[in-house]
C-alpha cells in the first residue's frame, strides 16, 4: 500500500460522557479515522488504515485453488453521490458541518437523485475542519461507485491471511461484471478500479472462507 494519507494533518479527538464498552469506544475513533480495528486470537488489537491508492498486495492467489469462487456486487442503492460531514460535537449537538462534496457524474451515470444518494456522516471525534473534509472526500470516493464483492475457500497453506490483507487473482478464467479483475481498469467515470482486494471477513479451520471487497483509487 502507498503511504499517502496525510497523517500529520488528521486529528481525532475523544472523550466519554458516560460508561460504554472499550470495543465500542474503539470502533467510534476508527470511523471518524478511515481505520478498522479487530482482537486477535492472542488478545492483541490489530488496526488498518484504508489507502487512497495501492500498489502491491501481500499475496496472488490462483483462481484454480479457489473452492466455492463466488462474486457479487454491492447495491446501487448503497452508492452515494453526496457527503456532508457533520462534526464539532458539543453538549450533544453537531455545531459545524462540512458542506456538501458531490459528484453529478455518477447520479446520471446510475439515474439517482442526490436525495436518494446522500449520505451524511455524524462524525462526533471530529473537531477540526481539515480532517472533516478529508473524511467527506474519503467516502464520496469510496461510495460513489458499487464494488465487487468475492468470497471463496482455501486450503491451510493460506490460514496466515488475515483481515486488512490485500490480495489479488491469477488464471481468473472469466470477467466479473464485464471487467478483468487481475488487471486495474480504468473503466468507470475516470476512477481506477484496482485488481486489489481488502480482506473483511475470515473464518478459520483446516481451511480458509473468506470475504474481501475490490478496492478502487480513492485520490
Amino acid at each position: 500500500a502507498s503511504n499517502d494519507i496525510p497523517a500529520a494533518s488528521y486529528k481525532c479527538a475523544a472523550y466519554l460522557t458516560e460508561r460504554k464498552p472499550a470495543q465500542d469506544f474503539l470502533f467510534s475513533i476508527c470511523k471518524d479515522s478511515r481505520s478498522w480495528l479487530w482482537w486477535q486470537t492472542d488478545g492483541t488489537i490489530k488496526m488498518k488504515v484504508m489507502e487512497d491508492t495501492y500498489a502491491a498486495s501481500n499475496r496472488t492467489i490462483d483462481a484454480g485453488d479457489i473452492k466455492n469462487l463466488k462474486f457479487k456486487r454491492t447495491k446501487l442503492n448503497e452508492i452515494k453521490t453526496s457527503v456532508d460531514v457533520r462534526y464539532n460535537l458539543s453538549k450533544g449537538k453537531y455545531m459545524s458541518a462540512t458542506g456538501t462534496f458531490n459528484d453529478p457524474g455518477q447520479r446520471l451515470k446510475y439515474n439517482i437523485t442526490a436525495v436518494q444518494s446522500t449520505l451524511i456522516h455524524l462524525a462526533p471525534n471530529i473537531g477540526d475542519s481539515t480532517t472533516a473534509g478529508y473524511i467527506g472526500r474519503f467516502l464520496l470516493a469510496f461510495f460513489k461507485q458499487p464494488h465487487n464483492i468475492v468470497s471463496g475457500q482455501l486450503d491451510k497453506l493460506h490460514l496466515d491471511l488475515d483481515l486488512g490483507d490485500i490480495i489479488e487473482f491469477s488464471n481468473m478464467p472469466y470477467k466479473v461484471h464485464g471487467e478483468d479483475i487481475t488487471a486495474n481498469v480504468d473503466a468507470r467515470n475516470g476512477q481506477i478500479i484496482y485488481k486489489y482486494w481488502w480482506i473483511f471477513q475470515v473464518e478459520r479451520s483446516d481451511k480458509l472462507k473468506f470475504k474481501a471487497i475490490q478496492l478502487h483509487d480513492l485520490s
